[in-house]
């Protein structure tokens, strides 16, 4: 399978004496894709280095040869044909969720982009949906499916159809604040509706009815007259 593991290649040899530690190796190099092959154990290919370099960078963190060995593998599996469409964004979705440690398998993405679609709308093919959440990533923005798919739907709704690449780059970011906005919005209304019916199914305190005892000595036209 294409970009996959292969159980029955050999192994890597193992870090020659002498060699440049991993930390001063710079990413993209062959010395660099070699560390990464020794630490993942196989055959990692220079598209999924590149796709776990980009994400990892993008969510702030270094990529060193163990770290960018760690993504691919947590992005490795089988992948469907649907997938073999767009492959280089189904990489960098997988290798940006296995960077913001979430699931990253090629079933978790399929199932990312399905939850994505069922906000945005039925008819918004994958290519939008995996361009919009790789510039969600890119804004180092946590990578919910609903927030992407909400985000889609935004960008659509604002800049109607045929969206480019161009035009998503430079409006996620508005797009993205917008929906958290409304989100935010829509949950303080939330908070005071909760209020409001708990207000209104608070029990009544009724007043204290009095006894109508008098205090001794007392009469209702005031102090007791005394007797001549």
């Amino acid at each position: 399978m294409e970009d996959q593991p292969e159980l029955d290649q050999p192994s890597i040899p193992e870090e020659p004496a002498g060699a440049v530690p991993d930390e001063e190796m710079i990413a993209g190099t062959a010395e660099f894709l070699e560390s990464v092959r020794r630490a993942a154990g196989w055959r990692v290919s220079p598209r999924q280095l590149e796709a776990a370099v980009e994400a990892l960078v993008d969510a702030g963190q270094e990529p060193t040869a163990g770290r960018v060995a760690e993504v691919v593998t947590s992005m490795a599996g089988e992948r469907s044909q649907r997938q073999r469409r767009h492959p280089e964004l189904w990489r960098l979705l997988g290798a940006q969720l296995a960077a913001q440690e979430k699931p990253a398998t090629p079933e978790a993405q399929r199932e990312f982009i399905r939850e994505a679609r069922s906000v945005a709308g039925k008819t918004v093919n994958d290519r939008i949906l995996l361009l919009v959440a790789i510039q969600v990533a890119a804004n180092e923005t946590p990578l919910e499916p609903r927030l992407v798919g909400a985000t889609a739907r935004w960008l659509l709704r604002n800049l109607g159809e045929p969206l480019s690449e161009e035009a998503i780059v430079d409006e996620v970011p508005d797009a993205i604040a917008a929906v958290l906005e409304a989100r935010e919005q829509a949950a303080a209304a939330g908070r005071r509706r909760a209020l409001a019916a708990a207000r209104s199914q608070a029990p009544v305190r009724q007043p204290k009815r009095s006894t109508g005892r008098r205090p001794r000595g007392s009469s209702y036209g005031g102090k007791r007259r005394r007797r001549s």
